[in-house]
């Protein structure tokens, strides 16, 4: 018999007829374990009870048992096959209870006919036999009550009459051990069955709780196909049926956003989590809903699952998504609104529109947010304010609209009419606050009544009739224009006309006049020396008790003052202070100018990043006032060696910007050109420059990129020429470089092994190589300690490729301490083998590393944990290290010498060489650089220099050693004068570990 598990019965109409089909399809699921046993217990028996029964009545017997079970297997695979209707079961119940039935009678009949042939042991036996049977069939038949005792009854009630028929003691005992057998297997049947029944009765209200449950329940297997689904999740995924979909991958119906999401939730369940995620689906007919599913791991058949309540939150989504969208046309709308708003909350500024920031006079948001915003109340009004404040967070009503005085961000005051209301801002109460700018209005207000009670004042008045020909003028009117009343009276305001306004202003003006009575604004008027200059012109009708215009007033102030105020915050806000150049912001306008021309004309242009060479220097020895004197004299060479046409900009610090424009179509051209300008720029800032009555000589390194495609970026712009520039700090300053793809490449490389470095010092991939250090008879004094790293894929990276990356990027210091603590650790496994405990090791010291504030302690720790003498650590300084803060430097090394730890000066005569620092320093040697040791055989001035150090380092009681040593030659020149100590190829190569 091959899978016995029957499809899930259709659901009935009612709970009760759910219930009884269950119990029906378990009957039928039980059915062929039953017939299995009914066909291998006969057959056991048959073997067994042959030579005790009569051959003929066995024979029948155990036909009429095969035959029922092969019927009954038939009606089981009908059974199965028909998947019957709720209303066609009851047909098959009675089929089952009969099939029971004449199974019972089946096994019944053999004890009945053939008891009388047997003896008391075979009938005992046969009596054990049938109640095993009978015992299966209590568990199997189960499901079905009636049939079962029926079964038992038939199989039981004719061997037990048989047997108390026989009239011995056996046999009646027999028999009533049958029927004690018969009424305990009754009893556990129904039991049993009661279980069975309880247990589906669970299972089929889990089922409909399941079915009718709004939000969706699904399983996914541990291979992410959908297993089960009810119908509340099949609606969500608009499928009709759950065979449409089960066993498809659940990543079908999920949005492709949200794929790599769920997956990673499938995995993370399956190991043990509960999670919750919100993703949208797909449904099969093309609607997307958003879902919000809770999952958790539950076992099944032995395998772990997803088990997900999946909630249709699309509407809520949908609703943020229309709050969203209010909320930002409503912020957009009150962002220009024309009246200043502001909202604050506990006395500070959450929010301005840009009303606001125009009202105030300040350059964006930023410079309120956080601020307080009595600053920008007028001192007179702030108890007036605060209790305002107080009405409207205590008792939440909005206070009427009153006239206040503000300031604005440059001190000065202004009149506004102010109104505060109580909202709720981000959650929390807060007042909102909107300001109108009444200052003109005053001012116009205040015009009128001095126009009404002094004629005379500082503004310019004329006074015109309805034909617009001036009756009177005032005295300022005098003072501003130059036309007495004399030459003003009897012409129109055409006297002051300058020009640069056309009709159509004119007609505009008139027009408001007609509209509001009253037109103000800004206007270039002409003096009478014919100087143009900016005036406030305000002019009001005057009307009679009909509402015809009699006259005009119009009142001119001068505004040249604030017109040169404004020039100047401009700039300010576009120019440099110190040298008067454009700053970056100009720079970066004037760039995206020049490159939308470039698209228009197809001419490239050029960017020229320009950084004096050690300008740091300067500043450190100098001072900063020099560095700015320097800074004005190269902006003035710059300006000078340009076109008019061409930008030069300072962006800050020493470092300028030359934007070429209009250069050639061709490409080659243009180069030459930019290439001749470069050059031009270099010798000009070669020139020596006097800076308080001192000679000062600067150099410069450019780099260059030229544009002409709209499609670069400005950032892409300005990046590539500071790589360029770059590359010429590389090629030994004072030079010119252009941009290219190698450069890029070299820029993009060098990020990469940054990477690479910091992932190589977290997973410590670096090597110590030790190279021996001998005297002139060969003995080995001590080592130096060599930084080495093996590139899991790239193989050795050169020291000289990553440690000045390490410098610039910081990581020397984890480094260096990190090479630190490796070398102490070595020094106290030497001390333990006898031939190894004299020798000295030297540390490379980087001038970062040495500066770093805790230095002392680091090489002090490092000492103490790895035991080693502190009398044979050596460190090794450059003389770089020695430009800055000698006095800090001398008092490490003190510290440091004090507990026996040891210095030496490396690449002596190679930086900043002087004898004053040697005779200050605590050093015990100075190393002879390589560089002169090379060529020492053959170029007298490196000879020369290594004699030199030899006999000052004898001078000064410091030993001497020269590193690298190629050649038996140079060991031998070396030793000849005297030096104790020699490094390099030729003595030993380094190696890792112990390795002398």
């Amino acid at each position: 018999m091959s899978d016995s598990r029957l499809h899930t019965p259709p659901v009935a109409a009612q709970p009760e007829q759910a219930v009884d089909a269950r119990l029906l399809y378990l009957a039928y699921e039980r059915l062929p374990l039953s017939l299995l046993i009914a066909l291998v217990m006969p057959l056991i028996f048959f073997g067994l009870m042959w030579p005790f029964f009569p051959p003929a009545q066995m024979t029948a017997w155990l036909i009429a048992i095969l035959t029922g079970v092969a019927a009954r297997y038939v009606q089981w695979a009908a059974f199965r096959q028909a998947a019957p209707a709720p209303d066609a079961l009851a047909r098959w119940r009675k089929l089952y209870l009969i099939g029971t039935a004449v199974a019972g009678a089946a096994w019944s009949v053999g004890p009945t006919l053939m008891i009388q042939e047997a003896a008391r042991i075979e009938s005992a036996l046969f009596v054990g036999t049938l109640f095993s049977v009978c015992a299966v069939a209590v568990s199997a038949q189960a499901a079905q009550q009636t049939a079962m005792q029926t079964f038992l009854v038939i199989a039981l009630v004719p061997p037990a009459v048989a047997f108390w028929r026989t009239g011995g003691d056996v046999e009646r005992t027999l028999a009533l051990l049958l029927v004690a057998g018969l009424l305990s297997l009754i009893i556990v049947g129904r039991r049993s069955h009661q279980a069975t029944r309880a247990l589906i009765e669970t299972e089929s209200r889990m089922h409909t709780i399941i079915e009718t449950e709004p939000e969706c329940i699904m399983i996914v297997d541990a291979q992410g196909c959908l297993i089960q689904m009810n119908p509340a999740g099949l609606a969500m995924i608009e499928a009709d049926s759950l065979e449409q979909v089960v066993g498809q991958p659940i990543l079908d119906f999920i949005a492709p956003d949200y794929r790599a999401g769920f997956a990673d939730l499938h995995q993370r369940v399956l190991a043990g989590e509960s999670l919750q995620m919100e993703y949208e689906v797909l449904g099969l007919k093309g609607t997307r809903r958003w879902l919000d599913t809770h999952a958790v791991p539950m076992q099944d058949h032995g395998q772990t699952v997803l088990l997900a309540v999946t909630r249709d939150i699309t509407e809520r989504k949908q609703a943020q998504t229309a709050l969203r969208t209010s909320e930002e046309r409503y912020r957009t709308l009150v962002d220009w609104m024309p009246n200043a708003i502001t909202v604050h909350r506990d006395g500070k500024i959450v929010y301005v529109n840009q009303a606001a920031v125009t009202l105030f006079g300040a350059q964006s948001k930023q410079d309120f947010l956080g601020q307080p915003f009595l600053d920008r109340v007028h001192p007179d009004f702030h108890q007036f304010t605060l209790a305002r404040m107080r009405m409207v967070t205590e008792h939440t009503v909005a206070v009427p609209m009153l006239e206040a005085k503000y300031l604005k961000q440059d001190g000065t005051v202004i009149d506004v009419e102010v109104q505060s209301t109580p909202i709720v801002y981000d959650g929390k109460p807060a007042i909102h606050t909107v300001a109108r700018d009444i200052t003109e209005r005053r001012l116009a207000e205040q015009y009128q009544r001095i126009a009404a009670i002094a004629f005379e004042s500082q503004e310019g008045i004329f006074i015109t009739d309805a034909a617009k020909v001036i009756v009177r003028v005032n005295q300022a009117f005098t003072d501003i224009t130059g036309y007495t009343a004399v030459e003003a009276v009897g012409q129109t305001p055409s006297l002051l006309n300058s020009g640069r306004h056309d009709a159509a202003f004119f007609a505009a003006m008139m027009e408001g006049i007609q509209r509001n009575g009253t037109w103000q604004g800004e206007i270039w008027n002409r003096r009478k020396n014919g100087e143009v200059h900016p005036e406030w012109l305000m002019i009001s009708a005057v009307k009679d008790d009909d509402g015809e215009i009699t006259n005009y007033v119009a009142t001119l102030t001068d505004i040249t003052q604030r017109k040169r105020a404004e020039a100047e915050i401009n700039q300010l806000a576009f120019y440099d202070q110190l040298t008067g150049l454009p700053n970056r912001r100009l720079l970066i306008d004037r760039l995206r100018q020049a490159l939308a021309t470039r698209a228009r004309h197809q001419r490239h242009g050029a960017l020229l990043f320009i950084d004096l060479d050690n300008f740091k220097a300067l500043n450190d020895t100098l001072g900063h006032d020099m560095g700015d004197i320097l800074l004005h004299q190269v902006a003035q060479r710059l300006v000078t060696g340009v076109r008019a046409c061409d930008t030069v900009a300072r962006l800050g610090g020493d470092e300028f910007v030359v934007m070429l424009d209009d250069l050639s179509e061709n490409a080659q051209d243009a180069a030459a050109q930019t290439e001749t300008v470069g050059e031009k720029i270099l010798a000009a800032l070669n020139q020596t420059y006097l800076i308080s009555a001192r000679e000062h000589h600067s150099t410069a390194s450019i780099g260059i990129t030229l544009f002409r495609e709209h499609t670069e970026s400005v950032d892409e712009l300005m990046k590539r020429a500071d790589t360029a520039m770059y590359q010429a700090k590389a090629a030994g300053r004072n030079t010119l470089r252009f941009f290219d793809h190698d450069m890029q490449v070299a820029v993009t490389t060098r990020a990469a092994l940054e990477v690479d470095l910091r992932r190589a010092i977290k997973e410590q991939q670096f090597l110590i190589y030790y190279q021996a250090q001998l005297d002139s008879r060969g003995r080995v004094l001590g080592a130096e300690a060599l930084l080495r790293w093996p590139h899991p894929e790239r193989g050795l990276v050169s020291p000289a490729e990553f440690i000045p990356l390490a410098e610039d990027t910081g990581l020397i210091l984890p480094l260096g301490q990190w090479v630190l603590k490796t070398a102490c650790e070595r020094l106290a496994l030497w001390a333990a083998r006898p031939e190894l405990a004299d020798l000295s090791l030297a540390v490379n010291v980087s001038a970062r590393q040495f500066h770093h504030r805790d230095f002392v302690e680091q090489v002090l720790a490092a000492l103490a944990r790895s035991g080693a003498n502190p009398q044979r650590l050596k460190l090794e300084l450059t003389e770089s290290l020695l430009v800055h803060d000698m006095d800090d430097i001398i008092v490490k090394m003190t510290v440091l010498k004090e507990k026996g730890v040891g210095f030496s000066l490396d690449d002596f005569g190679t930086g900043y060489s002087s004898l004053s620092y040697l005779k200050r320093l605590p050093l015990d040697q100075l190393k002879i650089d390589q560089s002169f040791v090379r060529d020492i055989l053959t170029d007298p001035d490196d000879a020369a220099i290594a004699r030199m150090i030899i006999v000052l380092g004898e001078s000064l009681g410091l030993t001497v050693i020269a590193e690298g040593v190629e050649s038996e030659a140079q060991r031998d020149f070396l030793a000849a004068p005297g030096v104790p100590g020699v490094s390099g190829l030729s003595v030993q190569p380094p190696a890792a570990g112990q390795g002398l």
